[in-house]
Parts: C-alpha cells; structure tokens; sequence
C-alpha cells in the first residue's frame, strides 16, 4: 500500500494530455470595468505585431486586433514617448502603427498594451509577443506543474525507497526537498513534461509519516513550486 499526495495518479496521467502553452498571437485580455453586463459584451480575440529585425528612429511597428466593434483602442508601448491609436478598418477589425522617435527607448523587452474602452467600460490586452523578430516573449511566464505525486510505505524505515512524479513544463530543471530530508532530491524527464525520481531513505533522515514534500520546477530561469 502507498502514500500518495497532492494530487491522485489518475490525475497525472490525464494532465498529461493538457496543452501547457498558447498561440503568441493570443492576448491576456483583463477586464478593468465593474459592470459585469458590459464586461461580457466587451472581447479581445486576437492582438499581434508584424515584427522588425530591428527597431530605431523611424522604424514604423505596425498592429492589429480584433475583438468587439465600435470601440476606441490605443497603443501603449514601454519605452515609447507616446502613445498610438488604432482605426477599425472594418467591424471588430484594428489596425495601427507606431513610428519610432529619436527620444524612445524601445527594446526587445518593451512590453505592448492596447486598451479598448466606450462609455466608462475598458478592456486591455498584452501582447504575448516582441516587437523584434526571433526574441523571446517579454511576457513572464512561469513554468507549470499540472500534478506531483510521492509514493513511499506506510510506515517508511531506513532503507526503504521513495518515489517520486511530476507532470509540468517541458524542457525543466526539476526536484523535490522532503521534510527532514536534508539534500533536494533531482528529478528526471523521462518524457516530454514528465519527471521522475526515487530516494532510498539513510539513518539520518527523519521524514514526517504524511512524507510532506515541495516540488519545485524551473525553466528558463523562473521557478514554480507546488
């Protein structure tokens, strides 16, 4: 018989199936309004940037949106002296540009903001991606751990091995600490977003009888615990 926490095995196996990333081109929207009716009638669906190599005075970025129609939408981007508007072209169909001035300091990491607003109510949306061509997304994201699993005897003794499973973001660094085990125990990904490990308990190690545990996942540089 065996200890499982956090989440049953079933789970594991079924998160595996679960899409762990979006298209870039799919904005974040956030509704800042507090009516509630004129939240649901207001939508972004899509936010994109045709990419540069490179940018500098002069460079014009051009944008598109789509969403609700018979809004105003404007851009805002960091690093940038000024904001921009964007026309419907057609229904619920946004364009607009910006061109860079001597005095902005756009980057690769410039995030890119487009608010849509009438009458009090306002929607925003971040770009999910950089305005120069082959950089990374300026958006953080932290990786995901979907489930975690420890499987262990009910009574663990000295000698005894616990095992450990967690299903996250693909292509991470992974471990696990137990309480009053003293090393972080290393995980492997034995296939794409899915880690594995074990530990053979020594005579120093004290775990709790519930083997209360913390998985940690990185990637990229940013970490998730769970």
């Amino acid at each position: 018989m065996t200890i499982k926490h956090k989440l049953a095995a079933s789970l594991l196996a079924l998160s595996a199936a679960v899409p762990l990333t979006l298209a870039v081109t799919i904005a974040h929207a956030e509704t800042r309004s507090t009516d509630t009716r004129a939240a649901s009638i207001a939508r972004i669906d899509s936010f994109s940037v045709v990419q540069q190599s490179k940018v500098g005075p002069g460079s014009e970025i051009d944008f598109t949106l789509t969403g609700t129609p018979g809004r105003s939408v404007t851009l805002r981007i960091a690093g940038a002296t000024a904001d921009a508007p964007m026309s419907e072209v057609r229904p619920g169909h946004y364009e607009g540009s910006y061109t860079v001035r001597s005095r902005d300091r756009i980057t690769a990491a410039s995030l890119v903001t487009a608010r849509v607003e009438k009458d009090g109510e306002s929607v925003t949306a971040l770009l999910d991606q950089s305005v120069i061509s082959g950089a990374p997304s300026p958006v953080v994201t932290l990786p995901k751990i979907a489930a975690f699993v420890v499987a262990g005897p009910d009574r663990v003794r000295p000698g005894d091995e616990l095992k450990f499973s967690m299903n996250g973001s693909p292509a991470g660094k992974a471990r696990v600490a137990v309480v009053g085990i003293q090393q972080p125990v290393a995980l492997v990904e034995v296939t794409r977003g899915v880690y594995e490990g074990t530990y053979t308990l020594k005579r120093q190690d004290h775990p709790d009888r519930a083997l209360s545990s913390t998985a940690f996942l990185a990637v990229n540089g940013k970490e998730s615990t769970e």
